[in-house]
Protein backbone atom coordinates (compact mmCIF):
# COMPACT_ATOMS: atom_id res chain seq x y z
CA UNK A 1 0.00 0.00 0.00
CA UNK A 2 1.16 3.31 -0.64
CA UNK A 3 1.23 6.18 1.27
CA UNK A 4 1.41 9.86 0.67
CA UNK A 5 1.19 13.01 2.60
CA UNK A 6 0.44 16.85 1.47
CA UNK A 7 -0.08 19.95 3.27
CA UNK A 8 -2.19 22.88 3.17
CA UNK A 9 -1.07 26.69 4.32
CA UNK A 10 -3.86 29.00 5.00
CA UNK A 11 -4.25 32.70 6.12
CA UNK A 12 -7.14 34.50 7.12
CA UNK A 13 -7.62 38.12 8.26
CA UNK A 14 -4.66 39.27 7.12
CA UNK A 15 -6.06 43.00 7.20
CA UNK A 16 -3.52 43.93 5.15
CA UNK A 17 -0.43 43.28 7.43
CA UNK A 18 2.34 42.44 4.61
CA UNK A 19 4.88 43.27 6.40
CA UNK A 20 6.12 42.96 10.14
CA UNK A 21 5.68 46.97 10.88
CA UNK A 22 3.49 48.43 13.37
CA UNK A 23 2.20 51.29 12.25
CA UNK A 24 1.25 52.62 15.00
CA UNK A 25 4.00 52.05 17.56
CA UNK A 26 6.99 52.31 15.05
CA UNK A 27 8.38 49.32 16.06
CA UNK A 28 8.21 45.48 14.32
CA UNK A 29 5.98 42.87 15.11
CA UNK A 30 6.09 39.10 14.89
CA UNK A 31 3.42 39.44 12.23
CA UNK A 32 2.81 39.97 8.47
CA UNK A 33 3.31 38.11 5.18
CA UNK A 34 6.60 38.56 4.78
CA UNK A 35 7.54 36.17 7.40
CA UNK A 36 5.19 33.53 6.24
CA UNK A 37 7.18 33.60 2.83
CA UNK A 38 10.59 32.67 4.99
CA UNK A 39 8.49 29.77 6.10
CA UNK A 40 6.99 29.03 3.21
CA UNK A 41 10.85 29.11 1.14
CA UNK A 42 11.61 26.26 3.37
CA UNK A 43 9.52 23.85 2.49
CA UNK A 44 10.68 21.19 -0.17
CA UNK A 45 7.52 19.11 -0.84
CA UNK A 46 4.52 20.75 -2.81
CA UNK A 47 1.74 22.45 -1.05
CA UNK A 48 -1.47 24.46 -1.68
CA UNK A 49 -1.56 28.32 -0.04
CA UNK A 50 -4.83 29.87 0.51
CA UNK A 51 -6.63 33.27 1.80
CA UNK A 52 -9.44 32.98 3.44
CA UNK A 53 -10.66 36.82 2.95
CA UNK A 54 -10.30 39.75 4.92
CA UNK A 55 -6.86 40.94 3.32
CA UNK A 56 -7.72 44.74 1.71
CA UNK A 57 -8.77 46.50 4.67
CA UNK A 58 -7.02 47.24 7.79
CA UNK A 59 -3.52 48.60 6.90
CA UNK A 60 -2.38 52.34 6.32
CA UNK A 61 -0.51 50.97 3.54
CA UNK A 62 -3.44 50.31 2.24
CA UNK A 63 -5.32 52.71 3.03
CA UNK A 64 -2.12 55.47 1.58
CA UNK A 65 -2.41 53.19 -1.65
CA UNK A 66 -6.19 53.40 -2.14
CA UNK A 67 -5.95 57.60 -1.66
CA UNK A 68 -3.15 58.17 -3.64
CA UNK A 69 -1.88 55.88 -6.34
CA UNK A 70 -4.62 52.79 -6.79
CA UNK A 71 -4.55 52.95 -10.80
CA UNK A 72 -1.48 50.59 -9.54
CA UNK A 73 -0.98 47.26 -8.49
CA UNK A 74 -1.75 47.07 -5.08
CA UNK A 75 0.38 46.59 -1.82
CA UNK A 76 -1.78 42.99 -1.30
CA UNK A 77 -1.54 41.66 -5.20
CA UNK A 78 2.79 42.00 -5.36
CA UNK A 79 2.69 40.22 -1.89
CA UNK A 80 0.23 37.45 -2.33
CA UNK A 81 0.86 37.18 -6.01
CA UNK A 82 4.92 36.72 -4.60
CA UNK A 83 3.95 34.01 -2.45
CA UNK A 84 2.04 32.39 -5.12
CA UNK A 85 -1.42 31.96 -3.39
CA UNK A 86 -3.17 29.36 -5.16
CA UNK A 87 -6.69 30.20 -4.35
CA UNK A 88 -8.51 32.68 -2.28
CA UNK A 89 -12.42 33.44 -0.47
CA UNK A 90 -13.69 36.86 0.25
CA UNK A 91 -14.44 38.32 3.17
CA UNK A 92 -16.56 40.77 4.49
CA UNK A 93 -14.10 44.04 4.54
CA UNK A 94 -12.97 43.23 1.46
CA UNK A 95 -16.10 45.12 -0.04
CA UNK A 96 -15.07 47.90 2.28
CA UNK A 97 -13.49 50.32 -0.39
CA UNK A 98 -16.20 49.69 -3.40
CA UNK A 99 -16.72 47.27 -6.45
CA UNK A 100 -14.06 48.86 -8.23
CA UNK A 101 -11.41 48.22 -5.77
CA UNK A 102 -12.62 44.55 -5.54
CA UNK A 103 -12.43 43.80 -8.92
CA UNK A 104 -9.07 44.92 -9.71
CA UNK A 105 -7.47 43.20 -6.66
CA UNK A 106 -9.28 40.16 -8.47
CA UNK A 107 -8.07 41.54 -11.76
CA UNK A 108 -4.25 41.89 -10.76
CA UNK A 109 -4.20 38.26 -8.57
CA UNK A 110 -3.06 35.07 -9.92
CA UNK A 111 -5.01 33.40 -7.48
CA UNK A 112 -8.30 32.02 -8.34
CA UNK A 113 -11.65 33.46 -6.04
CA UNK A 114 -13.83 30.70 -4.63
CA UNK A 115 -17.10 31.62 -3.40
CA UNK A 116 -20.19 29.80 -3.41
CA UNK A 117 -22.71 32.01 -2.25
CA UNK A 118 -21.98 35.73 -3.99
CA UNK A 119 -24.31 35.58 -6.89
CA UNK A 120 -24.33 37.87 -10.05
CA UNK A 121 -28.11 39.80 -9.91
CA UNK A 122 -29.02 37.55 -12.84
CA UNK A 123 -28.57 34.43 -10.20
CA UNK A 124 -25.61 32.90 -11.52
CA UNK A 125 -22.07 32.26 -9.76
CA UNK A 126 -20.09 35.73 -9.13
CA UNK A 127 -16.81 33.98 -8.62
CA UNK A 128 -16.44 30.22 -9.16
CA UNK A 129 -18.20 28.10 -6.23
CA UNK A 130 -15.60 25.08 -6.31
CA UNK A 131 -12.27 24.21 -7.93
CA UNK A 132 -10.74 20.49 -8.28
CA UNK A 133 -7.53 19.81 -7.68
CA UNK A 134 -5.64 16.54 -9.54
CA UNK A 135 -2.18 15.70 -8.13
CA UNK A 136 0.43 13.88 -10.26
CA UNK A 137 -0.28 10.64 -8.31
CA UNK A 138 -4.15 11.29 -8.93
CA UNK A 139 -5.32 12.16 -5.64
CA UNK A 140 -8.37 15.14 -5.98
CA UNK A 141 -8.62 17.10 -3.66
CA UNK A 142 -11.88 19.77 -3.78
CA UNK A 143 -12.06 23.06 -2.49
CA UNK A 144 -15.20 25.05 -1.78
CA UNK A 145 -15.23 28.24 -1.14
CA UNK A 146 -17.73 30.64 0.95
CA UNK A 147 -18.10 34.09 2.45
CA UNK A 148 -20.42 34.88 5.69
CA UNK A 149 -23.94 35.64 4.53
CA UNK A 150 -24.30 38.82 6.82
CA UNK A 151 -22.44 41.07 4.56
CA UNK A 152 -25.50 42.77 3.74
CA UNK A 153 -26.20 43.97 7.58
CA UNK A 154 -23.23 45.55 7.43
CA UNK A 155 -21.96 47.17 4.12
CA UNK A 156 -22.85 49.95 2.33
CA UNK A 157 -25.44 48.73 -0.58
CA UNK A 158 -23.65 51.01 -3.01
CA UNK A 159 -20.49 48.75 -2.15
CA UNK A 160 -22.54 45.51 -2.91
CA UNK A 161 -25.33 46.47 -5.25
CA UNK A 162 -24.77 44.19 -7.51
CA UNK A 163 -24.42 40.99 -5.50
CA UNK A 164 -26.74 38.85 -3.42
CA UNK A 165 -25.64 36.62 -0.65
CA UNK A 166 -27.19 33.21 -0.15
CA UNK A 167 -26.92 31.40 2.60
CA UNK A 168 -23.73 29.69 3.36
CA UNK A 169 -24.84 26.33 4.47
CA UNK A 170 -27.14 25.79 1.73
CA UNK A 171 -24.54 26.97 -0.82
CA UNK A 172 -21.36 25.05 0.28
CA UNK A 173 -24.26 22.12 0.74
CA UNK A 174 -25.11 21.96 -2.73
CA UNK A 175 -21.16 22.05 -3.96
CA UNK A 176 -20.53 19.26 -1.74
CA UNK A 177 -23.56 17.29 -3.39
CA UNK A 178 -22.13 17.86 -6.93
CA UNK A 179 -18.11 16.81 -6.11
CA UNK A 180 -17.95 14.61 -3.04
CA UNK A 181 -18.35 11.21 -5.42
CA UNK A 182 -15.69 13.45 -7.77
CA UNK A 183 -12.71 13.97 -4.96
CA UNK A 184 -10.70 12.03 -2.20
CA UNK A 185 -11.08 15.07 0.02
CA UNK A 186 -12.63 18.11 0.89
CA UNK A 187 -11.99 21.08 2.23
CA UNK A 188 -14.27 24.53 2.86
CA UNK A 189 -12.51 28.16 2.87
CA UNK A 190 -15.48 29.57 4.83
CA UNK A 191 -14.91 33.35 5.77
CA UNK A 192 -16.82 33.11 8.97
CA UNK A 193 -17.12 31.72 12.50
CA UNK A 194 -18.18 28.64 14.71
CA UNK A 195 -21.24 29.53 16.43
CA UNK A 196 -20.49 26.92 19.01
CA UNK A 197 -17.73 25.34 21.26
CA UNK A 198 -16.14 22.80 19.46
CA UNK A 199 -15.66 20.22 22.24
CA UNK A 200 -19.22 20.98 24.13
CA UNK A 201 -21.48 22.47 21.49
CA UNK A 202 -22.73 25.05 23.35
CA UNK A 203 -23.35 27.99 21.87
CA UNK A 204 -21.09 30.91 21.74
CA UNK A 205 -22.36 34.19 21.93
CA UNK A 206 -25.50 35.61 20.20
CA UNK A 207 -27.48 33.93 17.68
CA UNK A 208 -27.46 35.10 14.37
CA UNK A 209 -26.74 33.50 10.75
CA UNK A 210 -23.27 35.15 10.77
CA UNK A 211 -21.45 32.09 11.86
CA UNK A 212 -22.58 28.84 9.99
CA UNK A 213 -19.07 26.53 10.92
CA UNK A 214 -20.50 24.52 13.38
CA UNK A 215 -23.26 23.46 11.42
CA UNK A 216 -21.20 23.17 8.56
CA UNK A 217 -18.21 20.85 9.74
CA UNK A 218 -21.12 18.43 11.59
CA UNK A 219 -23.55 17.97 9.00
CA UNK A 220 -21.98 18.46 5.64
CA UNK A 221 -19.67 15.02 4.44
CA UNK A 222 -16.02 17.24 4.28
CA UNK A 223 -12.86 16.59 5.40
CA UNK A 224 -11.48 20.22 6.92
CA UNK A 225 -13.00 23.33 7.21
CA UNK A 226 -10.53 26.59 7.26
CA UNK A 227 -12.44 29.31 9.24
CA UNK A 228 -11.99 33.20 10.28
CA UNK A 229 -14.29 36.10 10.52
CA UNK A 230 -14.37 35.71 14.86
CA UNK A 231 -9.80 36.14 14.86
CA UNK A 232 -9.95 33.43 17.60
CA UNK A 233 -6.99 30.60 17.14
CA UNK A 234 -9.31 27.41 17.21
CA UNK A 235 -7.86 23.32 15.95
CA UNK A 236 -10.05 20.80 16.87
CA UNK A 237 -12.47 18.17 15.35
CA UNK A 238 -16.40 18.89 14.81
CA UNK A 239 -17.08 15.04 14.42
CA UNK A 240 -14.80 13.64 11.92
CA UNK A 241 -13.82 17.35 10.43
CA UNK A 242 -11.17 19.14 11.35
CA UNK A 243 -11.47 22.75 12.15
CA UNK A 244 -8.93 25.57 12.16
CA UNK A 245 -9.24 29.43 12.56
CA UNK A 246 -6.08 31.65 12.59
CA UNK A 247 -6.57 34.69 14.38
CA UNK A 248 -5.77 38.09 12.50
CA UNK A 249 -3.29 40.44 11.15
CA UNK A 250 -0.95 37.63 9.75
CA UNK A 251 0.34 36.95 13.77
CA UNK A 252 -0.28 33.33 12.53
CA UNK A 253 -1.38 30.91 9.75
CA UNK A 254 -2.87 27.62 9.77
CA UNK A 255 -0.96 24.33 8.39
CA UNK A 256 -2.72 21.24 7.57
CA UNK A 257 -1.51 17.81 6.91
CA UNK A 258 -3.08 15.43 4.61
CA UNK A 259 -2.25 11.25 4.92
CA UNK A 260 -3.39 9.62 1.87
CA UNK A 261 -2.90 5.92 1.38
CA UNK A 262 -3.55 4.03 -2.41
CA UNK A 263 -5.26 0.15 -2.08
CA UNK A 264 -4.75 -0.32 -5.07
CA UNK A 265 -7.81 0.81 -7.04
CA UNK A 266 -8.28 4.40 -5.33
CA UNK A 267 -6.70 6.82 -2.87
CA UNK A 268 -8.15 7.20 0.65
CA UNK A 269 -7.99 10.15 3.53
CA UNK A 270 -6.36 7.94 6.61
CA UNK A 271 -5.62 11.17 8.68
CA UNK A 272 -5.45 14.99 8.86
CA UNK A 273 -3.88 16.97 11.19
CA UNK A 274 -3.65 20.75 11.49
CA UNK A 275 -1.55 23.20 13.32
CA UNK A 276 -1.59 27.16 14.29
CA UNK A 277 1.90 28.54 13.92
CA UNK A 278 3.05 31.66 15.19
CA UNK A 279 4.71 34.01 12.72
CA UNK A 280 8.50 33.80 14.48
CA UNK A 281 10.06 33.31 11.45
CA UNK A 282 12.42 36.18 9.74
CA UNK A 283 10.87 38.60 7.66
CA UNK A 284 11.91 38.13 3.91
CA UNK A 285 13.71 41.02 2.55
CA UNK A 286 12.80 40.13 -0.89
CA UNK A 287 8.99 40.30 -0.20
CA UNK A 288 9.80 43.28 2.17
CA UNK A 289 11.10 45.30 -1.06
CA UNK A 290 8.47 44.67 -3.22
CA UNK A 291 6.61 47.20 -1.26
CA UNK A 292 9.26 49.19 0.29
CA UNK A 293 8.42 52.83 -1.71
CA UNK A 294 5.04 52.53 -0.36
CA UNK A 295 5.92 51.92 3.07
CA UNK A 296 8.33 54.76 3.00
CA UNK A 297 5.68 56.91 1.58
CA UNK A 298 3.13 56.02 4.00
CA UNK A 299 5.48 56.50 6.84
CA UNK A 300 5.90 60.52 5.65
CA UNK A 301 2.00 60.50 5.26
CA UNK A 302 1.51 59.37 8.93
CA UNK A 303 4.26 61.58 10.44
CA UNK A 304 2.06 64.80 9.82
CA UNK A 305 1.41 66.49 12.61
CA UNK A 306 -2.51 67.90 12.55
CA UNK A 307 -3.48 69.24 15.83
CA UNK A 308 -1.90 70.18 19.65
CA UNK A 309 -3.77 69.72 22.38
CA UNK A 310 -4.30 70.63 26.05
CA UNK A 311 -6.39 69.24 28.62
CA UNK A 312 -6.90 65.85 30.16
CA UNK A 313 -4.86 62.79 27.83
CA UNK A 314 -6.41 61.20 25.21
CA UNK A 315 -4.42 57.97 25.57
CA UNK A 316 -6.39 54.88 26.36
CA UNK A 317 -4.33 52.53 29.14
CA UNK A 318 -7.90 50.14 29.52
CA UNK A 319 -10.60 49.88 26.82
CA UNK A 320 -13.12 49.04 28.98
CA UNK A 321 -12.18 51.35 31.59
CA UNK A 322 -12.15 54.31 28.90
CA UNK A 323 -16.06 53.05 27.94
CA UNK A 324 -17.19 52.82 31.58
CA UNK A 325 -16.04 56.44 32.11
CA UNK A 326 -16.49 57.99 28.50
CA UNK A 327 -13.07 58.60 27.39
CA UNK A 328 -12.14 61.81 25.66
CA UNK A 329 -12.20 60.46 22.66
CA UNK A 330 -15.87 59.62 22.35
CA UNK A 331 -16.53 63.44 22.80
CA UNK A 332 -13.62 63.99 19.77
CA UNK A 333 -15.75 61.61 17.38
CA UNK A 334 -18.95 62.77 18.34
CA UNK A 335 -18.20 66.34 18.32
CA UNK A 336 -16.53 65.54 14.68
CA UNK A 337 -19.87 64.43 13.85
CA UNK A 338 -22.04 66.41 15.16
CA UNK A 339 -19.74 69.31 13.66
CA UNK A 340 -19.93 68.15 10.43
CA UNK A 341 -23.40 66.64 10.28
CA UNK A 342 -25.29 69.44 11.49
CA UNK A 343 -27.60 66.42 13.36
CA UNK A 344 -29.07 66.59 16.99
CA UNK A 345 -27.42 63.54 18.16
CA UNK A 346 -24.41 61.48 17.22
CA UNK A 347 -23.25 57.81 18.08
CA UNK A 348 -19.72 57.16 18.65
CA UNK A 349 -18.06 53.48 18.70
CA UNK A 350 -13.72 52.77 19.35
CA UNK A 351 -11.95 50.16 17.75
CA UNK A 352 -11.29 46.81 20.28
CA UNK A 353 -8.29 48.05 21.41
CA UNK A 354 -6.21 51.47 20.78
CA UNK A 355 -3.87 53.29 22.51
CA UNK A 356 -5.38 56.45 22.25
CA UNK A 357 -3.63 59.59 21.01
CA UNK A 358 -0.93 61.86 21.87
CA UNK A 359 -1.11 65.86 22.95
CA UNK A 360 0.67 66.12 19.28
CA UNK A 361 -1.59 64.24 17.39
CA UNK A 362 -0.31 62.78 13.72
CA UNK A 363 -1.73 60.89 10.96
CA UNK A 364 -0.24 57.86 12.66
CA UNK A 365 -2.64 58.27 15.59
CA UNK A 366 -5.57 58.73 13.58
CA UNK A 367 -4.89 56.01 11.08
CA UNK A 368 -3.93 53.16 13.93
CA UNK A 369 -7.56 54.63 16.19
CA UNK A 370 -10.04 54.91 13.78
CA UNK A 371 -9.14 51.77 11.44
CA UNK A 372 -12.31 51.16 9.55
CA UNK A 373 -13.49 53.04 5.98
CA UNK A 374 -17.02 53.85 7.49
CA UNK A 375 -18.63 56.62 6.34
CA UNK A 376 -21.08 58.80 8.23
CA UNK A 377 -25.21 58.72 8.11
CA UNK A 378 -27.31 61.13 9.16
CA UNK A 379 -30.28 59.46 9.94
CA UNK A 380 -34.45 60.18 10.80
CA UNK A 381 -35.75 58.03 14.21
CA UNK A 382 -38.23 58.50 16.92
CA UNK A 383 -37.78 58.77 20.86
CA UNK A 384 -38.69 54.62 20.62
CA UNK A 385 -36.13 54.30 18.28
CA UNK A 386 -33.82 55.99 20.43
CA UNK A 387 -34.70 53.83 23.10
CA UNK A 388 -34.05 50.90 21.72
CA UNK A 389 -30.97 51.74 20.52
CA UNK A 390 -29.99 52.53 23.78
CA UNK A 391 -30.74 49.37 25.09
CA UNK A 392 -29.13 47.30 22.74
CA UNK A 393 -25.76 49.17 23.93
CA UNK A 394 -26.58 48.76 27.51
CA UNK A 395 -26.04 45.36 27.39
CA UNK A 396 -22.28 45.64 26.65
CA UNK A 397 -22.15 45.67 30.97
CA UNK A 398 -22.70 43.07 33.44
CA UNK A 399 -22.32 42.72 36.73
CA UNK A 400 -20.13 39.76 37.80
CA UNK A 401 -18.70 39.87 42.10
CA UNK A 402 -20.72 43.26 42.49
CA UNK A 403 -18.73 45.19 39.86
CA UNK A 404 -19.45 46.26 36.42
CA UNK A 405 -18.00 44.42 33.86
CA UNK A 406 -18.03 43.44 29.99
CA UNK A 407 -20.96 41.20 29.53
CA UNK A 408 -19.27 37.90 28.46
CA UNK A 409 -21.13 37.55 24.74
CA UNK A 410 -19.08 40.83 23.94
CA UNK A 411 -15.90 38.51 24.22
CA UNK A 412 -16.75 35.67 23.02
CA UNK A 413 -16.57 34.17 20.66
CA UNK A 414 -15.82 37.32 19.19
CA UNK A 415 -14.29 40.09 20.60
CA UNK A 416 -16.79 43.29 19.90
CA UNK A 417 -16.57 46.34 22.36
CA UNK A 418 -16.66 47.92 19.20
CA UNK A 419 -20.77 47.46 19.21
CA UNK A 420 -20.48 49.53 22.57
CA UNK A 421 -21.84 53.01 21.69
CA UNK A 422 -21.79 56.65 23.42
CA UNK A 423 -24.40 59.09 22.45
CA UNK A 424 -23.89 62.76 22.33
CA UNK A 425 -26.43 65.36 22.65
CA UNK A 426 -28.71 63.57 25.39
CA UNK A 427 -28.40 62.82 28.41
CA UNK A 428 -29.27 59.67 29.95
CA UNK A 429 -28.12 56.80 32.91
CA UNK A 430 -27.51 52.94 32.46
CA UNK A 431 -28.27 50.96 35.78
CA UNK A 432 -26.70 47.94 34.59
CA UNK A 433 -28.37 45.97 37.43
CA UNK A 434 -31.44 46.31 35.96
CA UNK A 435 -33.26 43.90 33.66
CA UNK A 436 -31.15 43.49 30.00
CA UNK A 437 -33.73 45.52 27.76
CA UNK A 438 -34.85 48.54 31.13
CA UNK A 439 -31.66 49.50 32.04
CA UNK A 440 -32.00 53.36 30.76
CA UNK A 441 -33.31 55.93 32.75
CA UNK A 442 -33.37 59.48 32.95
CA UNK A 443 -33.12 59.77 29.05
CA UNK A 444 -33.12 63.79 28.29
CA UNK A 445 -32.95 66.16 25.09
CA UNK A 446 -31.65 69.47 26.28
CA UNK A 447 -33.10 69.15 29.61
CA UNK A 448 -36.48 67.59 28.45
CA UNK A 449 -37.57 63.83 29.04
CA UNK A 450 -37.79 62.06 25.24
CA UNK A 451 -41.21 60.96 24.29
CA UNK A 452 -41.37 57.61 22.01
CA UNK A 453 -42.78 60.29 18.99
CA UNK A 454 -40.48 62.78 19.51
CA UNK A 455 -38.47 63.13 16.04
CA UNK A 456 -34.58 63.20 15.59
CA UNK A 457 -31.46 63.42 13.14
CA UNK A 458 -28.56 61.17 14.73
CA UNK A 459 -25.05 61.06 12.91
CA UNK A 460 -23.98 57.56 13.02
CA UNK A 461 -21.17 55.39 11.10
CA UNK A 462 -22.71 53.33 8.20
CA UNK A 463 -21.95 49.87 9.60
CA UNK A 464 -24.71 51.09 13.12
CA UNK A 465 -26.77 52.43 10.46
CA UNK A 466 -27.68 49.68 8.38
CA UNK A 467 -28.00 47.19 11.72
CA UNK A 468 -24.21 46.35 12.36
CA UNK A 469 -23.73 44.84 15.62
CA UNK A 470 -27.48 43.78 15.88
CA UNK A 471 -28.50 46.93 15.80
CA UNK A 472 -31.94 46.37 13.92
CA UNK A 473 -33.80 49.23 15.05
CA UNK A 474 -31.33 51.36 12.32
CA UNK A 475 -32.07 48.84 9.68
CA UNK A 476 -35.27 50.98 8.27
CA UNK A 477 -35.16 54.33 9.36
CA UNK A 478 -35.02 57.39 7.12
CA UNK A 479 -32.05 57.90 5.61
CA UNK A 480 -31.60 62.08 5.49
CA UNK A 481 -28.17 61.97 3.92
CA UNK A 482 -24.78 60.23 3.69
CA UNK A 483 -21.68 62.09 3.99
CA UNK A 484 -19.03 60.17 2.48
CA UNK A 485 -16.12 60.38 4.25
CA UNK A 486 -14.09 58.27 6.81
CA UNK A 487 -14.55 58.38 10.20
CA UNK A 488 -10.61 59.57 10.28
CA UNK A 489 -11.27 61.93 7.55
CA UNK A 490 -13.66 63.57 9.46
CA UNK A 491 -12.15 63.98 12.69
CA UNK A 492 -9.13 65.63 10.83
CA UNK A 493 -10.97 68.05 9.00
CA UNK A 494 -12.75 68.98 12.62
CA UNK A 495 -9.40 69.31 14.02
CA UNK A 496 -8.32 71.68 11.16
CA UNK A 497 -10.94 74.00 12.10
CA UNK A 498 -9.88 73.77 15.82
CA UNK A 499 -5.85 73.50 15.66
CA UNK A 500 -5.98 74.09 19.53
CA UNK A 501 -8.41 72.08 20.97
CA UNK A 502 -8.55 72.12 25.10
CA UNK A 503 -9.90 68.03 26.26
CA UNK A 504 -12.61 68.21 28.90
CA UNK A 505 -14.18 65.07 30.36
CA UNK A 506 -17.73 64.50 30.37
CA UNK A 507 -19.30 62.15 32.50
CA UNK A 508 -22.25 61.08 30.91
CA UNK A 509 -24.13 58.74 29.69
CA UNK A 510 -23.62 57.94 33.35
CA UNK A 511 -23.02 54.02 34.07
CA UNK A 512 -24.61 53.06 37.51
CA UNK A 513 -24.46 49.80 39.52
Amino acid sequence: MNNYSFSIFYTSDVHGSLTPDNFGSGNLDLKGLSRLNTFLKSQSDNYLLLDNGDILQGSPVMNYWLANEPHTTSPVNLVMNHLGYDFVTLGNHDFNYGEDILLKYIHDSKSKVLSANILRKNGSHAFAPHHIIKLKNGIRIGIIGAVTQAIPQWEKPDNIRNFDFTDAYDAIRKQVEIIRSQVDCIVVLYHGGIEKDLLTGLPLGRKSSENRGYQIASELPIDVLLTGHQHSQKNGFIKNCLVLQTSHSAYDFGAINLEFSFDGNEWRLNKKTGRIIPMTFFSDLETENLISKVIEKTNQFLDQILVTTDGESLLIEDSFIARLNNHPLFKIVNDSQLWISKAMISAASLPNQITGLNHRISMRDLESTFIYPNSLFVIEINGKCLKMALEKTAEYFSILNDNISVNPSYLHPKLEHYNYDIYAGIDYEIHVSSPIGQRIKNLRYKNNDVSDTQTFTLALNNYRAIGGGDYLMYRDQKIIKEINMTTSEIVIEYFKEHPRLIIKHENNPLILK
